[in-house]
């Protein structure tokens, strides 16, 4: 577990650890999910998917059983 700090303008610097250990780079997209008092990031590492998701960007919250249709539709034909 790691503290991080809210810098004014709403980010978070993730450690580099966890950068390295989720071959996260610059620029990777990220779902953002908030679970009772606490906020879920899930990298959004599939571009087949991506499409997906946008599907669902015109809904305000996008919840993680949402997430689990669009992966499931997306591979049930493979």
């Amino acid at each position: 577990m790691k503290i991080v700090k809210l810098s004014s303008k709403g980010q978070l610097v993730i450690p580099a650890k966890y950068r390295k250990e989720l071959n996260l780079k610059s620029g990777d997209e990220f779902i953002l999910e908030k679970q009772n008092n606490a906020i879920l990031l899930n990298p959004l590492k599939y571009k087949s998917l991506d499409s997906l998701f946008l599907a669902y960007k015109s809904k305000k919250y996008v919840s993680s059983k949402d997430i689990k249709d669009i992966k499931k539709e997306k591979f049930k034909n493979k």
